[in-house]
């Protein structure tokens, strides 16, 4: 069986200070969780178009809105894209967690780790971030944890 990624078309953008809302209507396919996720031009694209940070609104019509913070001028409406989720349901729960305590270590367990949230590797003598839930790179700690880039650790 062959895996097809899921679709989206953009139907409204709108822009509100350092916010972008858009509104897209996604092929059934699509995985939660929705957002964080991406926009690619085609199933081959290596490339993000457009960042999905936080999906705000589930639309009687079935569309989707999502909020995009801080990033430059947004695609246009009407244009379609491949729609891929970030992460788990797993690791939006470690971003959003505002109980874990994370500090900067040094890494020395075994040959290597990967990162919670981005995969990437962590070797022996690298400087990361530990908690009880385990590793995240330091840039995945900057972006999702310090800088908070998705808004998800904002008190409610």
């Amino acid at each position: 069986m062959t895996y097809t990624e899921s679709t989206a078309q953009l139907v409204d953008v709108a822009r509100s200070g350092d916010v972008t809302t858009t509104r897209l209507l996604a092929s059934e396919a699509v995985s939660e969780p929705l957002a964080p996720a991406g926009l690619y031009a085609g199933p081959d694209a290596p490339d993000e178009v457009w960042q999905l940070h936080k999906l705000v609104e589930r639309e009687a019509d079935g569309s989707l809105v999502f909020e995009t913070y801080g990033s430059g001028p947004p695609p246009q409406a009407g244009e379609r894209f491949v729609f891929r989720p970030w992460w788990t349901p797993g690791q939006l729960a470690i971003a959003a967690d505002r109980t874990l305590d994370w500090r900067r270590e040094q890494y020395a367990k075994g040959d290597h780790e990967h990162c919670l949230l981005t995969w990437e590797t962590i070797l022996p003598g690298a400087t990361a971030y530990h908690s009880t839930a385990g590793w995240l790179a330091t840039a995945a700690y900057e972006r999702f944890i310090r800088d908070d880039l998705l808004r998800l650790r904002e008190p409610s």
